[in-house]
């Protein structure tokens, strides 16, 4: 985990170094979206194990999304796990 973590850190402060506002990740397997030292830090998990996702909608803003079977409905909802960072 502190592996991980470190990881997230050192990848927002070189995207920050190069002058970007936030960078995107992908299969960690812990999705999540959140400000790293006011850098933008997302990362869309995994479609396989946690069923995530990582969508730009028309108007920029950025969503994450997880796929989950409701009471064994095979019909999927998603749900927002987070909107803003």
């Amino acid at each position: 985990m502190n592996y991980v973590t470190e990881f997230e850190v050192a990848v927002a402060a070189e995207a920050r170094r190069r002058g970007h506002y936030g960078v995107v990740c992908g299969h960690i397997h812990r999705a999540e979206m959140r400000s790293i030292d006011g850098t933008l830090y997302c990362n869309d998990g995994d479609w396989v194990e946690s069923r995530t996702a990582l969508v730009e909608h028309h108007d920029g803003r950025l969503e994450l999304l997880q796929q989950a079977a409701v009471h064994g409905n095979p019909k999927a909802v998603q749900k927002t796990l987070a909107l803003n960072a």
